[in-house]
């Protein structure tokens, strides 16, 4: 096992994978990391590739889904400056909302009503004199 989809040595995580495989120079198969910290390269940097990473919540996050509606969440994901946020499920994307990202994560959205402001440019013509 040498790589991840982007240049990062797993046996620098070695101790933090608990599933992983390896198919040739440049792919690493599904792979969960657990017992991650904030410092660690992966909590900044996007994978594009097949790597939950997971965290300790903090005491917020603790009591995330505390209650049976999941109320906490409105507050957590106000205060994320994320593009998307999803909660018990592993699809966020659906056809009738908007689909993207913020700061690194890419810009703009595809999707929904939304979508189609990324690919317009309002104008207003007027002519005077017209009856």
């Amino acid at each position: 096992m040498d790589r991840f989809p982007f240049p990062v040595r797993v046996d620098s995580y070695k101790s933090y994978v608990t599933s992983a495989g390896h198919l040739g120079e440049n792919y690493a198969q599904p792979t969960v990391l657990a017992d991650m910290t904030h410092d660690m390269r992966l909590a900044s940097e996007e994978t594009f590739g097949t790597v939950a990473v997971l965290f300790a919540f903090d005491e917020e996050g603790g009591k995330l889904f505390e209650r049976r509606t999941g109320v906490r969440l409105f507050p957590v994901a106000e205060v994320l400056e994320v593009g998307m946020v999803g909660a018990n499920t592993g699809i966020i994307s659906n056809v009738a909302a908007p689909f993207g990202g913020i700061k690194e994560s890419g810009f703009g959205r595809e999707g929904s009503k939304y979508g189609i402001d990324e690919f317009t440019h309002v104008k207003t013509i007027t002519i005077g004199g017209l009856a």
